[in-house]
């Protein structure tokens, strides 16, 4: 199966079909410096057992509290971490109607009751039909306020997430609000 990150990294501008968001990868610095983008196989399916595991969720549920909490990034479900298209298939046996109404709303309702204060408004989800599998392209704009997750804050720390506690959870938040 081909990966999306080849292409992602030096010709999608010409024919990848996830959505605009992610063109910005290759754009003028003016358009955009870095937009952080983040795979994620699955939401609840458990690749090692076949099984539904939710607190896998927990990965990607941070991932888009941090990119809420820093300057945005793209979340894109169903895609391995080598930037292999794997689709939603094996997650949409957990969701209302096994479809990707389902799936939306399973996501929706997860941020709705996770994230403090919730973030709707931030946060657009779209599907790609790709030939390997469908993809949730997850695009997340900054909030204008910190966002928790499970009362815990989350930030972009380089290329990964990492929590704020004690000092550097004040410190950020101090920063913040004087922005």
């Amino acid at each position: 199966m081909p990966a999306i990150w080849p292409v992602a990294s030096e010709s999608l501008k010409n024919h990848h079909p996830i959505g605009v968001p992610i063109l910005f990868l290759n754009s003028s610095p003016k358009a955009k410096a870095i937009l952080t983008l983040e795979f994620k196989e699955t939401l609840e399916y458990n690749i090692h057992t076949n099984q539904r595991t939710p607190e896998l969720a927990k990965s990607s549920l941070k991932t888009l509290a941090a990119f809420l909490n820093t300057d945005g990034g793209v979340l894109l479900l169903g895609v391995s971490d080598s930037g292999e298209v794997k689709g939603l298939d094996r997650d949409l046996r957990f969701v209302n109607r096994h479809n990707l109404d389902g799936f939306e709303q399973k996501l929706r309702s997860l941020l709705n009751s996770r994230f403090d204060p919730p973030q709707l408004g931030n946060i657009e989800m779209t599907f790609e039909e790709l030939q390997e599998g469908t993809v949730c392209q997850i695009n997340v704009e900054q909030s204008s306020e910190p966002v928790a997750y499970d009362n815990d804050f989350y930030i972009r720390d380089g290329n990964g997430t990492r929590k704020l506690e004690g000092r550097d959870l004040a410190d950020w938040l101090r920063r913040r609000n004087n922005r």
